[in-house]
């Protein structure tokens, strides 16, 4: 909250400007770049009609054991130049532009902690919906109040969700207001 206080409407345009996103859809992932995170499912969604074709960049805060084969998972299906590989942040001073220039936070594989960090930047989560295959945090997602999943593993449909995250404005402020909501209220430090 304190981080993102500190990004004024100005600051936060002039930063969108610099990193050529102000006419950019901005997807966000932040997480340990390790097989369960399943990146790869949002780097094959992004190559999918019509994701390919709407302006959709995807910022990868993080870094692992997987960077490499994502990288190149993303050159075989061609978004290379469409995802910026920022690799590990820590400081939400640095984070919070990202995050609130940011249109969704995507994370393909079980989500756990990253969910609640989304939510308090209101950020809507798109991830799969098998929680048998989830970490306990998903218990938070309420799809269609606070985002939306998708089939597990299935990039097509992840194009799907997505989609229609990046379409809709008022989907995107229905969203947004819940994720702020939940994250503020129902999973606040204070009510745990």
């Amino acid at each position: 909250v304190a981080a993102s206080a500190r990004w004024h409407p100005d600051a936060l345009l002039a930063f969108q400007k610099e990193q050529g996103l102000e006419h950019a859809k901005l997807v966000v992932f932040c997480s340990m770049l390790r097989k369960k995170t399943q990146l790869d499912v949002l780097i094959r969604a992004m190559a999918t009609t019509p994701i390919r074709d709407a302006n959709i960049v995807l910022a990868v805060i993080g870094d692992g054991e997987m960077r490499r084969e994502y990288e190149e998972t993303a050159a075989r299906v061609g978004v290379s130049s469409r995802i910026r590989w920022l690799g590990v942040m820590q400081d939400q001073n640095a984070i919070a532009p990202w995050f609130l220039s940011a249109r969704a936070f995507v994370y393909p594989g079980a989500i756990g902690l990253s969910l609640l960090h989304a939510f308090s930047y209101g950020l809507p989560v798109v991830t799969h919906g098998n929680a048998e295959h989830q970490m306990p945090e998903f218990a938070a997602l309420v799809p269609g109040e606070n985002g939306l999943v998708f089939r597990e593993g299935d990039a097509n449909d992840l194009a799907v969700q997505l989609g229609r995250l990046m379409e809709s404005d008022v989907l995107f402020d229905q969203l947004s207001s819940g994720a702020r909501k939940t994250a503020m209220e129902e999973y606040s430090m204070p009510r745990m």
